[in-house]
């Protein structure tokens, strides 16, 4: 595939997904904000449109659970009812404008933010975020069924993605390949507008840029690059955090910002619910500190309830639908790759049973009973300490400087009745406690690690605009600045937010090689002629007549989701796939003489923790070398591959093999055909 070939994918996807998610809100978007710049606008109409789908989305799953086709046609139509009204309610307006050299800058700043997540899915194949492949099997789940096999899964950020598959039939594999763009870009927007209104428009620009392309924030732009959950719930973040304080300033346009806040709850509640917890935690700290204020405490915290309400109401009913099984066996996976925490979880557990027994208090079976939850493990894990530091002394400093910079902004904002920095300061401080302790973080779900990094991104706006607004003046320093930026800019460009092969060492070249002969084999052949390639060499080899089956050995591990090569072929692909397992047991007996095979060897690679990500290391050991495990243990499928393929009679098939790259061999399995 050609690179322009592969820009077309990414331009289709992406502007798909634009269309679909911003054009629908936008009418309403005007007609609320009609005084507001062109950059509210545009963030305001995609909160509207991802939460609205998210949310109908994950309704449909669980009360339809069929005929997606009909969803899509559902939130399209309310949307184009909406739109028409704003359209002919005579107040539909342009946007005021900012001015021309700050816009120009920002949609630079938002071109070099999708540029740089675009890189790396035009150089590989391979997916490769995290459980990229399980996200692409329920992406197909909801395109073909309308509802997710998993339960306990929130649909609603598969949702947002199976739009274009639904209405554009676009195909899913490409979608998941390429829509981290639009998140990561809308991302960079969010940060420009809360830190425009926060503090100013220059912070905002640096703030903005930070998060674009500076090149030490490589690991927040890589939730950028491909697809996956918490993309979705890191963009809204900022944007809840905006939303948040308009709601509790009271002006007079409030009631339009609460339609956005609680939309904005609601797509993070069916879409990213475990998140959400995050941003309870910061509205509830605000509250705490706005205490000393006395301004009409009681009132703006009753209505900041009744505004979550919704959301909260929205998870409980998600959560009621899975079986009690499935809510027992997501509590103890939250907990366990836990390390010395999850040992000093079970010591207190022990001492609240032991004290109950002991002391014949009244209750005591019921507190036996209530500490044997997981639930309970589950609280208790969230309030452990699980680490005093990173392992690692020039990050401990970094991390103590935003810790001193995030409770001086809670300062200021309090002596200087500004709840933007207030808030700013409350985001910084609890995100840098959290990622350097694991407190108020669930032993396998640590991804504050990801907010901190965009709080940094605001905190480092805010200095470097203060600082350049005071040495402002002269058109020599404008100039330094801008070549500063551009060259960092071009330094990301160079060296772009790149994902590991970790579940394979050709992982990229197997997913080509799958999807290529994913198509009708006569086509293949015809479409390869003459031509001296691997997979038209392996094309020829082929008998049109006969079905063909890829074999590869697992990936994932994972039972019934996730598998790399089942997922990355259309649903209506002719060929079938077979996968075997570490144990050898699924390609027993299974090489019958009505069909062939493709079988395709990955060269074992031996996986380094520092390839997974050291950041991630340092914050869950534990988890990183369980991953690390299982890969290694993974590999061992090939043996039992290779050894069935040796077990095959010469007079009954026929066997070549074919060199794919350095790192992968395909042996084509043929019966004969003069066997009777």
């Amino acid at each position: 595939m050609t690179a322009a070939d592969m820009m077309l994918q990414l331009a289709a996807v992406n502007a798909a997904l634009a269309a679909l998610l911003i054009l629908p809100a936008l009418g309403l978007s005007l007609l609320l904000f009609r005084q507001r710049g062109w950059p509210e606008v545009v963030l305001a109409a995609l909160v509207l449109g991802t939460g609205t789908q998210a949310v109908v989305g994950l309704l449909w799953s669980h009360l339809v659970g069929r005929m997606p086709g009909l969803e899509a046609l559902l939130y399209l139509v309310v949307w184009a009812g909406i739109t028409v009204y704003c359209r002919y309610s005579g107040q539909l307006q342009q946007p005021t404008r900012p001015e021309a050299g700050q816009s120009f800058s920002l949609l630079l700043i938002l071109a070099a933010a999708f540029i740089v997540r675009s890189i790396h899915p035009m150089e590989t194949a391979a997916l490769g975020q995290s459980d990229a492949y399980t996200h692409l099997h329920y992406l197909h789940n909801i395109v073909d069924q309308g509802e997710l096999h998993n339960k306990i899964y929130p649909a609603g950020y598969h949702w947002l993605l199976a739009l274009p598959a639904l209405v554009f039939a676009l195909d899913p594999y490409l979608i998941v390949r390429y829509s981290g763009t639009i998140f990561g870009t809308g991302l960079v927007l969010a940060v420009f507008v809360l830190m425009d209104n926060f503090i100013d428009r220059r912070s905002a620009l640096f703030a903005a840029f930070c998060a674009a392309a500076f090149p030490g924030m490589t690991l927040l732009m890589k939730t950028g690059v491909g697809a996956f959950a918490n993309q979705f719930g890191l963009f809204l973040v900022p944007c809840l955090l905006y939303y948040y304080n308009r709601v509790i300033q009271r002006d007079q346009r409030t009631g339009n910002y609460q339609l956005v806040f609680i939309t904005g709850l609601l797509g993070f509640a069916a879409a990213v619910p475990m998140m959400l917890l995050h941003v309870f935690i910061i509205f509830a700290l605000e509250r705490c500190l706005a205490l000393s204020t006395g301004k009409q405490w009681l009132r703006r915290t009753s209505l900041l309830i009744l505004f979550c309400l919704p959301a909260l109401l929205l998870i409980g009913f998600h959560f009621s639908q899975a079986g009690a099984g499935q809510r027992f066996k997501t509590a103890e996976i939250l907990m366990e790759h836990g390390g010395e925490e999850k040992e000093s979880t079970e010591k207190i557990i022990t001492k609240v049973q032991r004290s109950a027994q002991q002391k014949s208090m009244f209750g005591a079976e019921l507190v036996k009973t209530i500490s044997k939850s997981p639930y309970f493990h589950l609280v208790v894990d969230l309030f452990m300490v699980k680490r005093m530091g990173f392992s690692n002394l020039p990050l401990n400093l970094i991390s103590f400087l935003l810790l001193l910079l995030s409770i001086s902004c809670m300062g200021y904002g309090i002596l200087r009745s500004q709840p933007g920095l207030l808030l700013l300061g409350i985001w910084g401080g609890l995100t840098t406690v959290q990622a350097t302790s694991g407190f108020l973080q669930f032993s396998s779900y640590q991804r504050e690690g990801w907010s901190l990094l965009i709080a940094t991104c605001c905190l480092s706006g805010l200095i470097a605009g203060q600082v350049y607004g005071r040495m402002a003046g002269g058109k020599i320093l404008q100039a330094a600045v801008a070549v500063i930026l551009f060259a960092s800019a071009g330094w990301t460009v160079q060296h772009p937010p790149r994902h590991p092969a970790i579940l394979s060492s050709a992982e990229g070249k197997i997913i080509d090689t799958a999807r290529f002969f994913s198509r009708e084999l006569r086509t293949i052949q015809a479409a390869c002629g003459d031509s001296s390639g691997s997979e038209c060499t392996i094309a020829r080899r082929l008998d049109s007549h006969l079905p063909l089956t890829l074999v590869t050995r697992q990936f994932t591990g994972w039972k019934n989701q996730g598998e790399l090569v089942p997922n990355v072929i259309p649903s209506a692909a002719l060929v079938e796939t077979l996968q075997e397992d570490p144990k050898g047991e699924k390609l027993q007996g299974k090489f019958t003489v009505d069909k062939q095979y493709l079988v395709l060897l990955d060269r074992e690679k031996k996986i380094q923790a520092k390839e997974i990500t050291s950041a991630f290391a340092m914050v869950a050991p534990s988890q990183v070398d369980a991953t690390l495990r299982q890969q290694q243990y993974l590999y061992r499928a090939n043996g039992w591959i290779w050894y069935e393929i040796s077990r095959l009679a010469g007079e009954i098939w026929d066997v070549s093999r074919v060199i794919l790259s350095d790192n992968l061999a395909a042996y084509v399995i043929v019966p004969k055909k003069d066997l009777d």
